[in-house]
């Protein structure tokens, strides 16, 4: 549209919106430089006695984590040892195991490979941080703050539930993890994000999911791409503009609002307990974009739903100062993003949504993983018996 002319809404969400042609995009070109994912892959191996009579037992789990960064020099991918991590999880409420369950976990967890980075995750505690002085400190290098035990009575309560536990380790999984990730975010924009944006030319990392505020300075310099369509963000008119979208196109700019800990399910420590919120909140734009050729018995087949930092972009995601200058970057964008669906994802059954080098630090991260059989194998003693 003409400079300091408003658009309607409802007008503008009826253009289509090419962003594969330069035309639409110069002078400014847009480079995708660093690639960020994060995988997990957890394993039940034993069952402990927890208790010196009967036959009660609580599982054992070993979740393995890996936050893989690749960067793009000379049109070939290469992988970032120093800000890559991996990390191996032992999880079981130790707190109530047994004195002699205790002593036999503690000697074979002092016994494992040295090759590995194995970090002891006690499941006795709360996930959720407390005041200092009112919790234990776990220590660690990632995992910091104060953590309540949880009571010896509501302990026996929760284990009539088999999956009580399960959904434990799940939560101290999902929080090492992101934890994680953001030690990794901080490392790569401490290395690399001083170069991030010029006059003409934007250069950008691509973090696989969504950006929350917690990324810190990273969001600065890097754009989300998210696969899931469980939030919506639109009307249901503007969110059938979305499905119909046409090959190669995407869709205006929005705006919303976010606080700390994210919207979207996959950033919630547990489906069950209600979500805390942060009185934190931030701005996020984002728009869709159709990367594939477009499939109308699957609407959102290759459908992508990119997030960025206002401040990225001249105008700051003020609709009053958007500017033509503000769209072409969107749009170059958005054609950078198609780029990398190329070569395809194969064999992948996300291949249609899941851009080339994110599925190349997927497969590098599992490669690094340890299957399951062996895990079990690692993690044999005695006073424990295999499922």
């Amino acid at each position: 549209m003409p400079q300091r002319r408003k658009c309607p809404p409802d007008q503008l969400w009826k253009v289509n919106l090419a962003c594969i042609h330069q035309s639409v995009f110069a002078p400014y070109s847009v480079e995708l430089t660093h690639f960020i994912d994060g995988t997990q892959r957890t394993s039940r191996v034993m069952e402990i006695r927890w208790q010196s009579e009967g036959s009660g037992t609580v599982p054992l789990f070993v979740a393995q984590i890996a936050c893989v960064a690749l960067r793009r020099v000379d049109r070939r991918f290469q992988y970032c040892p120093d800000e890559s991590r991996f990390v191996t999880l032992v999880e079981a409420p130790i707190k109530f195991l047994i004195r002699s369950g205790a002593t036999d976990v503690s000697k074979a967890f002092s016994t494992l490979p040295k090759s590995r980075f194995f970090v002891w995750v006690d499941t006795s505690y709360s996930t959720q941080q407390c005041d200092a002085g009112s919790g234990d400190d776990l220590g660690g290098d990632l995992l910091k703050g104060s953590y309540e035990l949880i009571p010896d009575a509501e302990f026996k309560q929760n284990l009539s539930d088999p999956n009580w536990l399960c959904n434990q380790s799940r939560k101290w999984t999902a929080k090492y993890r992101d934890a994680l990730e953001q030690f990794v975010f901080d490392s790569t924009a401490d290395s690399y994000g001083k170069v991030m944006r010029g006059e003409k030319a934007y250069r950008f990392f691509v973090r696989d999911g969504t950006l929350t505020a917690a990324r810190g300075k990273f969001v600065k310099s890097a754009i989300g791409l998210s696969k899931s369509f469980n939030m919506m963000f639109l009307d249901p008119p503007k969110q059938r503009r979305v499905v119909q979208l046409a090959d190669y196109h995407r869709t205006p700019v929005f705006k919303f609002e976010r606080d700390a800990r994210g919207l979207e399910p996959d950033e919630v420590e547990s489906e069950e307990a209600p979500r805390i919120t942060s009185p934190q909140k931030h701005t996020m734009l984002s728009w869709y974009v159709r990367i594939r050729r477009r499939d109308p018995a699957m609407p959102y087949w290759g459908l992508l739903r990119v997030e960025i930092h206002p401040s990225l972009l001249p105008s700051n995601g003020s609709a009053d100062r958007w500017s033509e200058n503000d769209s072409r970057i969107v749009s170059a964008l958005s054609a950078a993003v198609i780029a990398e669906a190329n070569p395809t994802s194969h064999p992948d059954a996300r291949w249609h949504n899941l851009i080339y080098p994110i599925r190349l630090c997927e497969s590098y991260a599992r490669s690094r993983m340890i299957p399951h059989d062996t895990v079990k194998y690692l993690f044999t003693w005695g006073g424990a018996s295999h499922e």
